[in-house]
């Protein structure tokens, strides 16, 4: 079973975002994680059936593009999301720069479907 992972200190995100995610592919496993070092620790055991990563930028201790720069090197950084409200063109370019995606919130299920449909059309581009 394919996973997705959500990163956000947010448990109301994090909700919505399992609740889009059922509605768009029952089949999907959700794991949810409210830190940057939580996710660290379990995202090794996860990568093989990682789907998709989406994390938030404006965390503690660690931040959404500091765990992008870790996890980027681990897995495949086209199927790695940042998601935050802040809207200035400057993070959406960094995250971008790295090869992954901005998404802006509020988080909807429109984005995270497009996201969804993106990282499975680089999984059969590579396989």
């Amino acid at each position: 079973m394919k996973k997705i992972l959500f990163v956000d200190d947010s448990k109301v995100q994090l909700m919505l975002a399992r609740k889009y995610t059922n509605e768009i592919d029952p089949s999907l496993e959700v794991v949810t994680e409210l830190s940057g070092p939580s996710s660290l620790e379990i995202f090794d055991q996860l990568k093989d059936d990682l789907l998709l990563a989406v994390l938030d930028f404006n965390m503690e201790p660690i931040d959404g593009l500091e765990l992008l720069k870790q996890f980027a090197n681990r897995f495949p950084v086209d199927r790695l999301v940042i998601c935050s409200a802040n809207a200035q063109q400057i993070l959406a370019d960094k995250v971008e720069a790295y090869g992954a995606s901005f998404i802006q919130k509020p988080l909807t299920k429109e984005k995270l479907e497009q996201a969804i449909n993106n990282a499975r059309v680089r999984i059969k581009a590579t396989a």
